[in-house]
């Protein structure tokens, strides 16, 4: 799947609806999943770019625009296929389940359509992995309580760890914690790869052929939703300011 942005990550949506407080604002506001939609997102620090979404009425994303690499990306869901559109030319078709997960996708190589990835879930709507469909390598995702605590690839030593702050629930409607170095495909943004991490990623540690480890410190609105992301490099026993994310919502 074409990258939506450099060094970020998102993963999808669950399907489910949940309750939303009685002090939040019209439902219009929320997902699918009962969570608070992202309008825009900024940097502020590090490399610039932003990222703003459209959605429709059931809270389903149909428009990305990208300020980093200067491209709209828009989408249009049907039963159970989805499509893609690169600033206005039609770019890959993805299959979905019954729950509504992307299982499989192509993409358009200018002379025919061809299989790109295959997605396999848990019975819990969890994605475990994610396969080349020409190569067989892949990424397999590693669950616990209800948040992705490891990713290995199949064909390399390289494999990531991760580390949540267990006391902040992700109030989000696009997952926070896969933001953050966990997945860069596309697709992962557009509500269709199973449940998103229940909370808020507190580090990430990569491993194998290099070492990086990245710690997160997050900043709250009055309503709890997190406002602002503060994205630490960890480097020779120094903790540096890597990058600062700020976060607007739908009103």
């Amino acid at each position: 799947m074409k990258k939506i942005f450099t060094l970020l990550v998102m993963v999808a949506l669950a399907a489910c609806w949940v309750s939303c407080s009685d002090d939040d604002n019209d439902n219009e506001n929320f997902g699918k999943n009962g969570k608070r939609l992202i309008r825009e997102m900024h940097t502020e620090h590090g490399y610039e770019f932003f990222i703003k979404f459209d959605y429709d009425k059931d809270g389903y994303i149909t428009k990305i625009e990208n300020g980093y690499y200067k491209e709209i990306c828009t989408i249009s869901r049907q039963e159970k296929k989805v499509t893609y559109y690169y600033d206005g030319e039609l770019s890959e078709i993805s299959t979905l389940n019954d729950k509504g997960y992307v299982i499989s996708e192509d993409y358009w190589d200018q002379e025919k359509w061809r299989k790109e990835y295959t997605y396999e879930y848990d019975n819990s709507g969890q994605m475990i992995k994610e396969m080349d469909y020409e190569t067989e390598d892949g990424t397999i995702y590693t669950w616990k309580d209800g948040n992705i605590i490891s990713k290995e690839y199949t064909d390399q030593e390289d494999s990531a760890e991760y580390e949540y702050y267990t006391e902040y629930e992700n109030k989000s409607n696009i997952d926070l914690a896969q933001i953050l170095y966990l997945w860069e495909d596309g697709i992962s943004i557009a509500d269709y790869c199973g449940k998103i991490s229940k909370n808020l990623l507190k580090s990430c540690t990569h491993t194998g052929s290099y070492w990086e480890r990245y710690e997160y410190e997050y900043e709250f609105d009055e309503k709890g939703y997190v406002s602002t992301i503060k994205e630490y490099l960890m480097k020779g026993g120094n903790k540096k300011l890597n990058q600062l994310y700020h976060i607007t919502y739908v009103e």
